[in-house]
């Protein structure tokens, strides 16, 4: 048989050109990595066997015999082990599946049966054998080949198909492609077994797989050519999955704004451009990773080159940088900690290095090296543990109670509204407080299902109970958190569960911090503008005790204020601080709400002044729904 060659021969050039640019660029060393270099290594071989196997065979009688058996096996025998590593490819890209040796042992046995058939051949000669007149002669067992080939690409199509919530879109799609191109190329191969098309679609499709899913770009920051946070996930659940040793150096630059101020924005670019490179070229074995603005992270994998390194980065930051024959000193605080067996998760890390340079600006540590000591571990083992909580009690829907606090009207004197509080009660950590449970939830994306559980949970309520027509009560304050109104669809959301209870819309006024207010003013006005119209109200809360643009916050549709207890802390200047304000917003027609009123004093100071509302343990504590059926019951209303 006369062979074409030249698909084979394009094949062979456009996977080197592949393979060279993935071994020359740097790499993320993980499982999926690994596979595919294995697998840009057998395309190679496998292209190359398959033209020096067609030349044999088309030319038998001029080389050695036993040479011919030699060359066929190879090829034949990589083409049997190729889809076995596509298939474990495959598995490495599902997220959070563990490629177990049971699961290669599995996926690998059907496969050493073929190659033990195939190995065997020069003794049963079922594949093919040599004949010295007939020279090369496929024998029926040759199929056997095919039928292997398709076995395992339908195994792959298995798992992809299976796991396909667990893959991203383009993954699925190129992996999909990539099996069906294989398919089409050993049809085609069968029905014209003189164009070597097989080793043409392997490249084809290893190429699409390269160019999309192997971008060596996507693991790496784009600016500083450092491992990105993406990537160092990945290789810190790898590392822990794998009981490995490893430690931690955290290199955080300060005064880079200064910089830039000073200097300008090219300098500080150049400048961040040398501390990377040093970085990426540190004399021990270690991975640097960008974790944030200028922060990075070097793990490490013994104590000795842990502790020269600290050593070296610390000597080396004392020194300054010459950018543009400029000599620049740069600030940096280097943070370490060793592998710990209370570490379970790559988050436990970000969260354990983000904790302690928070601790570090708000004790205004000086200590240029210092070690992240165990203590805030265990408390991101107590925010893992509470926001494990949290997921299980929305999920269940229990372990997350509302609240309501009575709110005493001066005017009425008597209650006419209560706030709505969600409160959280374990049976593994007791009673959570919100000061807690709830800046985990907004740090972790947990906000905006509490939000929505505690609406939910206040128009069952008011559906339930005529609580204006049985106790006076004429609103219900519900706090939102500010990530409601830079996530799309509030509004939307809002509609849906509104309009499944008949609910007077007047009931509901809607509580958001004025530090809130202000961090997408637009669309707050817009939402805020969309709920006035349904007869929603708005209300002001903690006024007093962030730091918000004032006129930005007046200008918003509001029609109530909740001034902050930290406004009625005894000084002088607060006095005059809390009057003023007080002031201000009667003159601006607000209604006005007092909170933290707790004891006689409290309430003899801020009653002068007038204010339309008090809050506070004094009046009343915040109460699950039967204590608070029996308070207003008891109460004058």
């Amino acid at each position: 048989m006369a062979y074409k060659y030249e698909y084979a021969i394009c094949a062979l050039l456009l996977q080197s050109v592949v393979t060279y640019r993935f071994f020359s660029r740097r790499r993320f060393p993980n499982i999926q990595n690994r596979l595919f270099e294995v697998i840009l290594i057998i395309g190679i071989i496998d292209i190359v066997l398959d033209i020096a196997s067609s030349i044999m065979i088309q030319y038998t009688m001029a080389w050695p015999f036993f040479f011919v058996y030699i060359v066929n096996t190879g090829f034949y025998a990589i083409q049997i082990f190729f889809p076995i590593f596509l298939i474990l490819y495959t598995i490495s890209i599902i997220k959070d599946y563990k490629i177990k040796k049971q699961t290669i042992f599995m996926v690998s046995l059907p496969g050493v049966a073929f190659e033990l058939f195939l190995f065997s051949n020069i003794f049963h000669k079922a594949i093919f054998y040599v004949d010295p007149i007939k020279g090369y002669v496929h024998n029926t067992g040759f199929y056997f080949l095919y039928l292997s080939a398709i076995f395992y690409i339908f195994v792959a199509f298995y798992y992809l198909i299976k796991y396909r919530k667990h893959i991203r879109k383009i993954q699925y799609n190129v992996l999909f492609a990539f099996m069906w191109i294989i398919i089409i190329a050993l049809i085609l191969q069968y029905i014209f077994p003189a164009y070597l098309l097989t080793g043409l679609a392997i490249s084809l499709a290893i190429a699409m797989i390269y160019f999309t899913l192997q971008n060596p770009y996507d693991m790496l920051d784009s600016f500083t050519k450092t491992f990105n946070v993406e990537a160092m996930q990945l290789f810190i659940e790898s590392k822990i999955s794998s009981n490995s040793d490893y430690q931690f150096i955290v290199v955080n630059i300060d005064g880079m704004r200064r910089i830039n101020n000073l200097f300008g924005v090219l300098v500080g670019n150049e400048l961040m451009l040398e501390v990377s490179n040093y970085l990426n070229n540190l004399n021990c074995e270690s991975w640097v990773f960008k974790l944030q603005g200028t922060r990075f992270v070097i793990v490490t994998f013994n104590d000795n080159d842990h502790k020269k390194l600290i050593e070296e980065l610390d000597d080396r930051f004392e020194r300054s940088w010459i950018i543009n024959d400029m000599k620049l000193k740069i600030n940096v605080n280097i943070r370490y900690f060793d592998k710990s067996k209370l570490i379970t998760s790559s988050e436990d890390v970000i969260n354990m290095i983000d904790m302690a340079f928070n601790r570090h600006r708000l004790i205004q540590d000086n200590q240029k090296v210092r070690l992240i000591e165990t203590d805030i571990l265990l408390l991101v083992q107590r925010q893992s543990a509470v926001e494990k909580i949290i997921r299980e009690a929305l999920d269940k829907n229990q372990g997350l109670t509302v609240y309501y606090q009575p709110i005493y009207s001066l005017e009425k004197q008597k209650f006419t509204s209560m706030e709505a509080l969600v409160r959280c009660d374990t049976e593994l950590l007791g009673s959570i407080s919100p000061g807690e449970f709830i800046p985990i939830a907004e740090k972790r994306g947990l906000i905006l299902r509490i939000d929505e559980f505690v609406i939910n949970e206040v128009l069952s309520f008011l559906s339930k109970i005529d609580i204006k027509k049985q106790f006076g009560i004429d609103t219900i304050e519900i706090n939102l958190s500010a990530a409601e109104f830079i996530s799309q669809g509030f509004f939307e959301r809002f509609v849906e569960i509104f309009q499944q209870y008949d609910i007077d819309a007047n009931m509901l006024v809607f509580e958001v911090t004025e530090t809130a207010a202000t961090i997408s003013y637009d669309v707050m006005v817009e939402y805020m503008t969309k709920m006035n119209e349904m007869g929603i109200r708005f209300a002001i809360d903690d006024f007093g005790k962030g730091y918000a643009n004032l006129t930005q916050v007046l200008n918003l549709p509001f029609s109530m204020v909740k001034l902050d207890r930290s406004l009625l802390i005894s000084d002088s200047i607060n006095d005059v601080i809390f009057k003023d304000i007080l002031l201000m917003f009667k003159k601006l027609d607000k209604e006005i709400v007092v909170e933290g009123v707790e004891t006689k004093q409290d309430l003899t100071k801020v009653i002068d002044l007038c204010p339309d509302h008090i809050q506070g343990f004094y009046y009343a504590k915040p109460m699950p729904i039967e204590q608070l059926i029996e308070f207003l019951s008891n109460s004058d209303h």
